[in-house]
């Protein structure tokens, strides 16, 4: 891969997101980088993304990877927006054939609406699960 080449290339997305700490473990990340691969590939018509997932948060690498996300660059250092040191990351790259491959449908399947609501409709019940389980649990009673 050459080095900047993702800033000259007009049909590729960076996707970039970030979890409160005590929002880990929720589905939000992969909900989340669900619908917006969803949405980069169908809506906008992009034909890649790209996304790098720092090396020691494995839950970020499997919900790339669960699209479909492969290893393109090894071994990034990332430099926080907030500042501190670098941090080391892989280079993700996804691909839109790759992806609409994978999807319910196949290529032909082309509304994003379409396939973030099983996305939604899954992530709505393990929330209700889980408020269910909080107004059982003792510390709640």
């Amino acid at each position: 891969m050459e080095p900047h080449a993702w800033t000259t290339d007009p049909e590729l997305g960076i996707l970039g997101y970030s979890v409160v700490r005590h929002r880990w473990g929720s589905g939000f990340a992969g909900e989340g980088t669900a619908c917006a691969t969803a949405f980069a590939f169908c809506d906008v018509g992009l034909a890649r993304l790209r996304a790098t997932a720092l090396r020691a948060n494995l839950a970020s690498r499997r919900a790339l990877e669960r699209l479909g996300f492969t290893i393109a660059e090894f071994g990034v250092e990332e430099m926080p927006a907030y500042g501190g040191p670098p941090r080391l990351g892989d280079v993700y790259m996804l691909e839109r054939p790759d992806w609409l491959a994978t999807r319910p449908g196949g290529s032909s399947q082309h509304d994003s609406r379409a396939l973030r609501e099983p996305i939604a409709q899954q992530h709505e019940a393990t929330l209700i699960g889980r408020a269910e389980e909080a107004q059982g649990s003792p510390a709640s009673q």
